[in-house]
């Protein structure tokens, strides 16, 4: 698999995010965070590992939000984006 449509897509990704830098973190960004990191992971075969573990990691930062807790929920979606791009170059900034 090319890795540049995937770097390209955090890059996406980062830039969008940091346009919230200044805003307090809503449940509803977290999950548009989560989105548009599940939409990079599908592109991905079904089962691959990475695939599943950022789903794992999506599925509960998703739990977090919806139970209020918006920072625990941007840490899973943070971390999600780090297993598919474990260099750590790039990084999803919090609001």
């Amino acid at each position: 698999m090319d890795a540049a449509p995937l770097r390209s897509a955090c890059l996406s990704l980062l830039l969008g995010c940091a346009a919230f830098a200044h805003a307090e973190p809503t449940v509803e960004e977290c999950w548009r965070r989560a989105d548009a990191v599940e939409s990079m992971a599908q592109r991905l075969a079904v089962d691959d590992p990475v695939r599943l573990e950022v789903e794992h990691l999506l599925r509960a930062g998703r739990g977090e939000g919806g139970s209020g807790e918006i920072e625990e929920c941007l840490d899973y979606v943070e971390a999600a984006l780090e297993v598919l791009n474990p260099s750590g170059s790039e990084k999803i900034v919090h609001p």
